[in-house]
C-alpha cells in the first residue's frame, strides 16, 4: 500500500480527543553544541491535567474502542506508579466513565505520586498482590465479570495501551513528521524515531548520499517522555 493511503487511513481511525495538541517543538541549543548534531526535543509532557507524557496518544484510540462498544467502565493493570495506569484514571474522570485500576503488588503505607492521582481521579484502586503478569489476565477477567454482574459494560485496556490501537496512535503521532520541520526542511525517512526510555530520538549519522534538505551533521529529534509527533502545524 503507498504511504499516503496507508497514511491516511491511520489519520482516519477514530479518537477520542484527549491530548492538547499540538505540542510544542523545542531546540536544545546547547546539546545540540555539545554532540555537533542539531536536536530538537517534541514536548509531548505538556498536557491537560493527568493527561500528558507517551500514553495519551495511545488512549485517544483505545477510549474510542471503549466508546464503539459502549463501555461505561474502564479496566486495567500496572504497576503500583504506572503512568498508563494514571493516564486511564484521568482520562475516565474527564469522559465520565468508571475506572478500575488492578495494580501489582501490596498496598503501600501511603498513597504518593501516580498512585495518589489516581485516586483523586476517582480510579478504584485495587491491588493484586505478588502476582507475575501472566496472572493479571484472569484478574482483570474476573474484575469484568463482577462489574458485569453490578450492571455495568467494562472494558479491559491493554497495559500501557499496547495492542494495535495503541500502536496506531504512536504511530499516528510519528507520522506528522512526514512532510516538514520547523525550518521547512523536509525530514529524511531514514531518520524516523525510535524509542528510547527518555522518548523517542532519530539517531542522526550523516546518509551515504546527499538528503535534500539535510546538513551533512543531519538532524536528531527527541520526544521528552513519549511519542515524538510533527510539525508546528502538526501534532
Amino acid at each position: 500500500m503507498p504511504h499516503t493511503a496507508a497514511l491516511d487511513r491511520l489519520l482516519a481511525l477514530p479518537r477520542v480527543r484527549l491530548a492538547l495538541l499540538p505540542t510544542p517543538l523545542h531546540r536544545l541549543d546547547r546539546f545540540s553544541e555539545a554532540i555537533g548534531v542539531e536536536v530538537w526535543c517534541k514536548r509531548d509532557d505538556i498536557g491537560a491535567p493527568g493527561l500528558a507524557g507517551n500514553k495519551v496518544r495511545k488512549f485517544e484510540l483505545v477510549l474510542a474502542a471503549a466508546r464503539a462498544a459502549g463501555a461505561d467502565t474502564l479496566i486495567t493493570t500496572g504497576a503500583a506508579q504506572s503512568n498508563s495506569a494514571r493516564t486511564e484514571a484521568a482520562a475516565a474522570a474527564a469522559l465520565g466513565l468508571r475506572c478500575v485500576l488492578v495494580l501489582t503488588g501490596a498496598p503501600p503505607p501511603e498513597r504518593r505520586a501516580n498512585l495518589l492521582l489516581d485516586e483523586l481521579f476517582g480510579a478504584d484502586v485495587r491491588f493484586a498482590g505478588p502476582v507475575g503478569w501472566e496472572e493479571l489476565g484472569p484478574i482483570l477477567e474476573a474484575v469484568a465479570a463482577e462489574e458485569r454482574a453490578a450492571g455495568r459494560n467494562p472494558f479491559i485496556a491493554p497495559v500501557g495501551a499496547a495492542r494495535r490501537w495503541g500502536r496506531w496512535g504512536s504511530h499516528w503521532g510519528t507520522s506528522r513528521w512526514s512532510n516538514s520541520s520547523s525550518r521547512g526542511r523536509p525530514v529524511d525517512p531514514r531518520r524516523r524515531p525510535g524509542p528510547t526510555p527518555f522518548g523517542r530520538w532519530c539517531t542522526p549519522p550523516p546518509p551515504a548520499a546527499p538528503t535534500p534538505g539535510w546538513s551533512s551533521a543531519g538532524r536528531c529529534w527527541a520526544g521528552a517522555h513519549g511519542s515524538s509527533g510533527s510539525t508546528p502545524a502538526g501534532c
